[in-house]
């Protein structure tokens, strides 16, 4: 039981009373005021907590983005070890799904791995711990951090695995192999040392021979680069291109000053006409001109019989040549070659090195490149005079065309205004063509009425003039020929330029009428300068033909110096593809329709031709054609003539191993403009390992290319023998009517 104070069970005075009660009342604010603080602060962290907490769901939504994508495991452990989070993209390998282990405990799940318990208890004591780890056929590399509260109290673990097993197994492999290699290492290193002294004089003697093919790449790859420079010169281009090869074969010979010398038109003296000189040599081209023939007495007749020139040393020339040992001192020349130069069997002039500086013997490289440089030479000169000459031939054409165009126009020509009305105004040379007396004869009608009813073409000349006015208003001018008709009935043949113009802001049409009666008596003149053309034409295909020709005469001439069968094998092809490029234009210039040739005809030469140069008639092997009479134009020509080159060299080539018969069968067929091109053999037939669309071999590649050129298909047949059909589309394709089988 209780009992009550004494103390307290006192009646209190009032004023004490309104002590306390005032007392209370502060109180009472006082703690108002702090629990409505209080709310507000709460009210806020709860605005805060609310932010937080969205803050948060997007960060894990953006994390739950990147674990899902990374190659990653990503895991947390609470403080008592039970999985919170276990998810990633590197679960994929394993046989565990994500999430599938949270609520778990790792001891439990890992009792059998006391490494990973071990790392998982060194980081709950608040310690950032890496390891790697092995689970089952899988290799983990783990990185885990302890999480902590604000006081830095442990809460619990967060951790990344990374899927190595690869990467293991390499460097597993990567350490074996370093093994392996060390002690093959040592195993060879006896013996290397002991093949060491053996090697050295082998590397010796490599390098020589190294050298000197390393010279013979370089000389080979100087006439190559030569002769596609002088075949791509334009005629303009020619002279400097002369120099810059001047200069390039005296570096590659090692001589101070290269130069050539032509004969004027009378052949009587000799020009130096292009030089180069090494540095702080004097040029001699200011001084080398106009000399006489006769004044070079001391070598005239070499020269003249065609003679190299081979002076090594001017200092050891006998007395008897003390002549030429003078003028060669005064240009201070120690050693002198000089290699005439002639075209069609007549002296042109010479090409010549001079060594100034040192004295030099002259190889028989240095011979060669000398004559093989001054054909060139001649050619790129010859080539230089027909293009000029043809140059000079189209601008007299062009001239008298301009004095015959000039007094053509000179003539009176009907020029009219015409707007939708009809005819406005016009000149007076309009009223004397059409016959009228006055200008209103002419104002107000439409060209029909002075036309005739039809057009020879049978076009109705009402509907033709509406097509050609819309024309001439569409793209400015117009210009056709027309049938006129005067007042009096009567009809002449006219040229008719119609030309879109405004006048006071309003489009009218300016019809200018030449009456072409007279043409027909200038028919003669113009068909006189198209047999001109003609002739000029001719000359440039053969020409070409010319120059193709000596390009195979290079290639053969190349050849001689090469001893390896494989490099004179390939000289050989490309001789043959120079050669079946060449026939073309011997073809069009003995052709009288400069613009096709006779397909059929070119086939014959070009594989007669081919069985000449490979010499296959003594083994028995047959040449059998059907050939339709076709005429194609020169690009299809020669894609199609280098196709057949190919194909029929291949055949005899590796066709007839070891056989002693056999045949090569040609056909070429067009039907509704498929243009069907088919070679083949009865011979061993083509390796079936073998792509010959991507095959290694020059030819065939050029035979993909040719055929791709001209969008056609390319197919292969080695059933029996070896069968290439060919097939592509020709517009405008010219067919005979005959075929042509030939065998």
């Amino acid at each position: 039981m209780l009992h009550p104070n004494p103390s307290f069970c006192r009646t209190l005075a009032p004023t004490e009373i309104s002590g306390i009660a005032a007392t209370l009342q502060h109180k009472v604010e006082q703690l108002t005021g702090e629990l409505n603080s209080a709310r507000q602060q709460l009210e806020r962290e709860r605005e805060q907590l609310k932010k937080t907490n969205d803050a948060l769901q997007e960060s894990q939504v953006h994390l739950h983005a990147v674990i899902s994508k990374a190659p990653i495991v990503l895991w947390a452990l609470d403080g008592e070890g039970i999985f919170t989070l276990f998810d990633g993209k590197g679960l994929e390998n394993s046989d565990l799904q994500p999430d599938q282990l949270v609520g778990q405990s790792i001891f439990d799940l890992y009792c059998n791995h006391p490494n990973i318990l071990e790392s998982i208890a060194f980081v709950r004591a608040g310690n950032e711990h890496s390891w790697i780890a092995e689970m089952g056929d899988l290799v983990y590399e783990s990185q885990a951090t302890p999480i902590r509260d604000r006081d830095g109290q442990v809460l619990g673990v967060i951790g990344v695995s990374t899927d190595i097993t690869l990467r293991h197994k390499s460097e597993a492999a990567l350490q074996e192999a370093k093994i392996e290699l060390e002690f093959r290492v040592d195993e060879r290193t006896a013996a290397l040392k002991e093949s060491n002294d053996q090697l050295v004089v082998e590397i010796v003697e490599h390098l020589q021979a190294e050298k000197a093919l390393r010279y013979r790449v370089e000389f080979e790859q100087l006439i190559a680069t030569l002769s596609t420079h002088f075949i791509n010169l334009r005629p303009e281009e020619i002279d400097s291109g002369i120099n810059r090869a001047l200069e390039t074969i005296a570096t590659f010979s090692g001589v101070d000053r290269s130069y050539v010398f032509l004969l004027d038109d009378n052949g009587t003296k000799l020009n130096n006409s292009h030089e180069w000189c090494a540095p702080n040599i004097a040029p001699q081209i200011r001084q080398r001109q106009g000399i006489a023939v006769e004044a070079l007495h001391w070598w005239q007749e070499q020269i003249r019989q065609r003679e190299t020139i081979n002076i090594p040393s001017v200092a050891k020339l006998p007395r008897s040549q003390r002549t030429t040992k003078a003028i060669m001192r005064s240009q201070s020349i120690q050693s002198l070659i000089v290699m005439p130069m002639t075209h069609r069997g007549s002296l042109v002039g010479f090409l010549g090195l001079d060594a100034v500086q040192l004295e030099k013997a002259w190889s028989e490289d240095v011979i060669t490149l000398l004559r093989i440089v001054g054909e060139m030479f001649v050619n790129a000169l010859e080539r230089k005079r027909v293009e000029a000459q043809k140059t000079q031939l189209i601008a007299s054409i062009q001239e008298s065309e301009r004095k015959f165009r000039s007094l053509y126009e000179a003539t009176n020509d009907a020029v009219m205004l015409l707007d939708e009305q009809g005819f406005f105004d016009c000149n007076r040379a309009t009223l004397k063509i059409f016959g009228c007396t006055i200008k209103e004869d002419l104002c107000g009608k439409q060209p029909k009425d002075f036309s005739t009813r039809f057009q020879p073409g049978g076009e109705d000349s009402e509907s033709l003039v509406k097509q050609h006015i819309a024309v001439a208003m569409e793209t400015g001018s117009n210009r056709f020929d027309w049938l006129h008709q005067r007042i009096d009935g009567s009809e002449f043949p006219g040229e008719v330029l119609l030309s879109a113009m405004e006048i006071d802001g309003k489009k009218v049409l300016q019809a200018v009428v030449r009456d072409i009666t007279e043409r027909k008596r200038s028919e003669e003149g113009i068909k006189a300068s198209l047999a001109e053309k003609e002739v000029l034409l001719k000359e440039i295909h053969h020409r070409v033909k010319n120059n193709l020709q000596v390009i195979s005469s290079l290639l053969r001439l190349q050849s001689r110096y090469i001893q390896d069968r494989r490099t004179i094998e390939m000289l050989k092809e490309s001789q043959n593809r120079v050669r079946s490029m060449a026939l073309v234009h011997e073809q069009l210039y003995q052709s009288q329709d400069l613009s096709k040739i006779n397909f059929a005809e070119y086939i014959h030469n070009l594989a007669n031709n081919l069985f000449q140069a490979y010499e296959v008639n003594e083994k028995g092997v047959k040449l059998r054609m059907n050939i339709e009479v076709v005429y194609l134009n020169i690009d299809t020509a020669v894609h199609c003539g280098l196709i057949i080159n190919e194909l029929v060299s291949n055949s005899l080539k590796y066709g007839f191993i070891d056989r002693q018969k056999g045949e090569v069968y040609i056909e070429c067929s067009v039907t509704n403009q498929q243009f069907m091109l088919t070679v083949r053999d009865n011979g061993i037939g083509f390796p079936a390992n073998l792509d010959f669309r991507n095959s290694c071999s020059l030819g065939l590649r050029l035979v993909c290319s040719l055929v791709n050129q001209l969008r056609g298909t390319i197919e292969l047949n080695s059933s029996k023998g070896t069968a290439i059909a060919i097939t592509f589309t020709m517009q405008n394709l010219q067919q005979g009517s005959e075929t042509n089988v030939k065998s």
